[in-house]
C-alpha cells in the first residue's frame, strides 16, 4: 500500500518490488544455449582473421551471436553461445586493400570482404547446437 502521508510504499510492498527486480534482472535471457568451438579454413589454410555468426533458423528462436575467428579457430562459452537448435552459419573476413577512399571530405582506408557470398550473406552452412559443449566440424571454405 502507499502511505498517502509520506508518499512511500509500505515496507512489505517495497520488499516485494526489490525481490521481483532481483529475480528479473539477471544476465540470462532465459534461452537455452550451447558452448561452441571449432575451426575455419579458407583456400586450404586456417582463416587468419574473421568473424563467425550463428543465426537461428527454422523453428529455432533466440538472438544471433557471433565470435571472432583468430588463427583459424573460434569459441563461445555456453553463457554467450548460440541458442539450442539449428543455426545458419555465416563467415566473414575483411582485408584492407591499401587504397584510400574519399567521401565528403573524409578519408578512409578501403576494406573488402574476401569470403565469397555463399559462406555469408547467401550461406547455406548450418550447425545443430545442443545444450552443453559443441565442437563443430571444420568449416572448409573454397576461394
Amino acid at each position: 500500500m502507499i502511505d498517502r502521508k509520506k508518499g512511500l510504499f509500505s515496507p512489505g510492498i517495497t520488499l516485494a518490488i526489490i525481490a521481483f527486480c532481483i529475480a528479473g534482472c539477471g544476465t540470462g535471457d532465459g534461452v537455452q544455449r550451447g558452448a561452441v568451438d571449432g575451426s575455419v579454413t579458407f583456400g586450404g589454410a586456417p582463416l587468419a582473421d574473421g568473424l563467425i555468426r550463428f543465426v537461428p533458423s527454422g523453428s529455432t528462436t533466440g538472438a544471433m551471436v557471433e565470435a571472432k575467428i583468430v588463427a583459424g579457430t573460434f569459441a563461445l562459452s555456453e553463457a554467450v553461445g548460440p541458442c539450442v537448435g539449428t543455426q545458419r552459419v555465416e563467415i566473414y573476413s575483411f582485408q584492407k586493400t591499401g587504397k584510400v577512399l574519399k567521401n565528403e571530405g573524409m578519408e578512409s582506408e578501403e576494406i573488402l570482404q574476401v569470403i565469397p557470398k555463399q559462406y555469408n550473406s547467401e550461406s547455406s552452412l548450418t550447425a545443430d547446437i545442443a545444450a552443453g559443449a559443441n565442437t563443430l566440424s571444420t568449416f572448409t571454405l573454397d576461394k
